[in-house]
């Protein structure tokens, strides 16, 4: 999975990573799958592997109309839904 590469070198320089969805936000079991795969990286550079490969981390642009989405995005800590006013 390429998205999951973008958290792990925003970890590394200490830069912020937007997410910006392309549809419903992956199940949280693919989710869960992509970070149980990236810890070992995550590990060898003296970093806690985060929750989902740290896909949600930051900010997460979700484009999908509501009535597709999956409950998921509620436990997101940081959602902007595209194309409305950031609070």
């Amino acid at each position: 999975m390429r998205g999951a590469a973008a958290p792990f070198a925003g970890a590394l320089t200490r830069i912020p990573v937007a997410t910006v969805g392309y549809g419903p936000l992956l199940e949280p079991d693919v989710a869960e799958a992509a970070g149980v795969a990236a810890e070992p990286f995550w590990r060898a550079r003296g970093l806690s592997p985060p929750r989902w490969a740290g896909l949600y981390r930051e900010l997460y642009v979700d484009p999908c109309p509501p009535s597709l989405q999956i409950a998921a995005i509620e436990e997101l800590p940081a959602l902007q839904k595209m194309g409305q006013a950031a609070p």
